[in-house]
């Protein structure tokens, strides 16, 4: 994968999750139903930002002359409101079966 290619892969994971966060939000699951699918999909998404942020750095830090990513690039995706910030810390980077 190249660095650019990356960076797409970021924002398209950035977009397919913001879409999947739109339609659980729509479809006005209750309370308890809608922190656990809005929590699935953002760990789903974070795993993915951090499988391509390792790819990343393997490839900024093999050769110095691939470009560098801005910080609006590697942007993770948001975490919902909805959600507690505590959940931060369950995220994980390592890669699940079907990743």
């Amino acid at each position: 994968m190249t660095i650019k290619q990356i960076s797409q892969a970021m924002e398209r994971n950035r977009c397919r999750y913001a879409l999947q966060i739109d339609r659980i939000r729509l479809g006005e699951p209750g309370i308890g139903e809608l922190r656990d699918l809005l929590a699935d999909a953002w760990l789903r998404a974070m795993q993915r930002h951090y499988q391509l942020l390792w790819d990343y750095l393997q490839l900024r830090d093999d050769a110095a002359r691939h470009p560098r990513l801005s910080m609006e690039q590697l942007r993770a995706p948001v975490r919902p409101a909805e959600l507690p910030e505590a959940l931060s810390r369950y995220v994980t980077t390592t890669r699940q079966p079907g990743c």
